[in-house]
């Protein structure tokens, strides 16, 4: 997942945005693009039903902490270049 992580940094480096902007956008797409993915992989793991709803289950919480960490990700980069 991680690297889908740097490549989604990488394509937002070449937008003019800010640094925080650029961020939350990317940790947003991280989130949205990979929570199903894992939670489909956990859910099947432990032999749990798997719906719509549930592939997105903990949403919020976990878009909030990807958008967090893409912020500062992208203001501790802009600050040492």
């Amino acid at each position: 997942k991680f690297p889908f992580f740097e490549a989604t940094n990488v394509i937002m480096s070449g937008v003019d945005l800010s640094p925080s902007l650029r961020g939350t956008v990317t940790g947003a797409v991280f989130c949205t693009t990979t929570l199903p993915i894992t939670n489909y992989r956990f859910r099947k793991s432990m032999s749990m039903p798997i719906t719509a709803s549930s592939l997105y289950q903990a949403y919020l919480p976990t878009v909030l902490r990807d958008i967090i960490y893409g912020i500062v990700r992208n203001k501790v980069m802009s600050g040492m270049v």
